[in-house]
């Protein structure tokens, strides 16, 4: 399934940073998070690339191609409520960030959305139901 997005595109440290917003789908929730599982990003050559020439995206040195990230293991591109730490385990250390998020609303400096599960902008007993589901994970 295609996912769908808003790009913002801004230069930052002259680099090209672009920040992706997820559309609400099938593999992305209400509050436009990424619902776990594995995914890959595509970068269409056409739309991308420097001072008038294609993206070189597959690498073989010549323009053109399509560059995809999370076609490789190494990419390890997933999401997975709770892990906090991106270790693809829901575990002890993972605990230690919700606990510190646990009782913070979307008005409270700290709050970190990863763990608002079901995306009501606080961190509470409901979140911490889902993160016990996952824990051991």
């Amino acid at each position: 399934e295609t996912v769908t997005y808003e790009s913002e595109i801004s230069i930052i440290d002259e680099q090209t940073v672009v920040r992706l917003t997820f559309n609400t789908g099938a593999s992305v929730s209400a509050g436009r998070q990424l619902l776990d599982g594995e995914y890959q990003l595509l970068i269409d050559d056409s739309k991308a690339g420097s001072f008038g020439s294609p993206l070189d995206g597959d690498g073989d040195g010549t323009a053109g191609g399509d560059y995809i990230f999370g076609a490789s293991p190494a990419d390890d591109f997933f999401r997975k409520y709770g892990d906090e730490n991106g270790d693809r385990s829901v575990n002890l250390l993972d605990f230690a960030g919700f606990r510190t998020d646990f009782g913070t609303t979307d008005a409270s400096p700290n709050f970190d959305r990863t763990f608002d599960a079901n995306e009501d902008g606080q961190i509470d007993l409901l979140d911490f139901a889902e993160f016990r589901t996952a824990f051991g994970q």
